[in-house]
């Protein structure tokens, strides 16, 4: 791991808010892969059709999909009123302001919004640039 993921979790879960994928030099937060994805296309010569985040380690070990179901359904859950997606800023900020590069012990450098997923709802995409805003005042 290149990273300090802090121990953040799904709040009323045991699921890691965060990840350190391997073959991403950043810490990042995971949905689930078309399910999170609001125009999903299968089949063969479609984008989806050829999704990384539909393979490998995110299929190959079943406690990846549960955890982004996990957050999924939090952050669903969250949107549903304006508590809530307060809550899901402040959370989110905390745990990405806590991640560190294990070589300079300083803060990441990085933090990648989509190792797997993607902006899913108006509301949910409307909530990247209070993170920003709310990170940069963090």
């Amino acid at each position: 791991m290149k990273h300090y993921i802090p121990r953040a979790y799904v709040p009323g879960t045991t699921v890691l808010l965060l990840t350190d994928t391997s073959k991403m030099p950043t810490p990042s937060w995971g949905l689930p892969a078309k399910e999170a994805c609001p125009y999903a296309l299968g089949g063969h010569g479609s984008i989806c059709g050829v999704c990384y985040a539909d393979k490998g380690s995110y299929t190959q070990y079943p406690g990846v999909k549960r955890a982004q179901r996990a957050r999924f359904a939090w952050v669903r859950e969250c949107l549903k009123t304006e508590a809530g997606t307060d809550e899901f800023v402040r959370v989110m900020v905390d745990a990405i302001g806590r991640t560190r590069d294990r070589a300079t012990g300083g803060p990441a450098e990085y933090f990648r919004v989509h190792d797997s997923g993607d902006l899913f709802s108006p509301a949910y995409t409307w909530d990247m640039p209070e993170m920003a805003i709310s990170y940069k005042a963090h």
